[in-house]
């Protein structure tokens, strides 16, 4: 401590704590604060406000931390500590978005399979409607700003839309033409 200093503040302080050190008489120590930062905590503040201070720059960062660039990138690339506070939205979220891309996966199989069994061949073709399906969804959710639930049936409706133009351009020409005879290629082989 510098000459005359009788106590000092840890950082970071907010304004009540230095009011309360300015206008304290005698050596009386302010009380401890009811929730203080952990020590790993204080330490990734104070690393992570040099950070800041030198414009994200690691090199720069770890010059003036005196230490090795490789170990603050090391330290920058974990996680802050931890809170204690349980985070039960982000765990309900996380769930609710794993349970949606589960259902939509188990609708493009479904296809797969239906499509399948119908033709007896594999048609990838509604994976293209599956996207389709995707963009409509977000572009009506840009315009319209409606929750998902009721987006549904604006998406519904242009899938139908798009389902009968394609029905009306490329499969229903081609429905009273005969089939046409696959020709063979000339063969190379000798008659025997």
């Amino acid at each position: 401590m510098k000459e005359g200093a009788v106590d000092y503040l840890a950082k970071p302080a907010d304004a009540d704590a230095i009011e309360q050190a300015l206008v304290a008489h005698g050596r009386k120590l302010p009380p401890p604060p009811s929730n203080p930062m952990s020590a790993d905590r204080v330490r990734w503040e104070h690393i992570q406000r040099v950070f800041e201070q030198c414009d994200r720059n690691v090199s720069e960062t770890a010059r003036r931390l005196n230490m090795h660039r490789r170990t603050l990138q090391r330290i920058l690339g974990k996680h802050a500590p931890r809170s204690t506070r349980p985070r039960p939205l982000i765990t309900a979220a996380l769930v609710l978005n794993a349970f949606a891309l589960g259902m939509a996966y188990a609708l493009v199989a479904l296809g797969f399979v239906l499509a399948l069994n119908a033709s007896g061949a594999v048609n990838f073709a509604h994976g293209d409607l599956v996207v389709l399906g995707g963009a409509a969804a977000v572009v009506a959710a840009s315009w319209t700003g409606l929750p998902g639930p009721l987006l549904l049936p604006l998406v519904a409706l242009a899938l139908a839309v798009a389902g009968a133009i394609a029905a009306r351009v490329a499969i229903l020409p081609l429905a009273g033409r005969p089939p046409k005879q696959p020709s063979s290629p000339p063969s190379r082989l000798p008659p025997s």
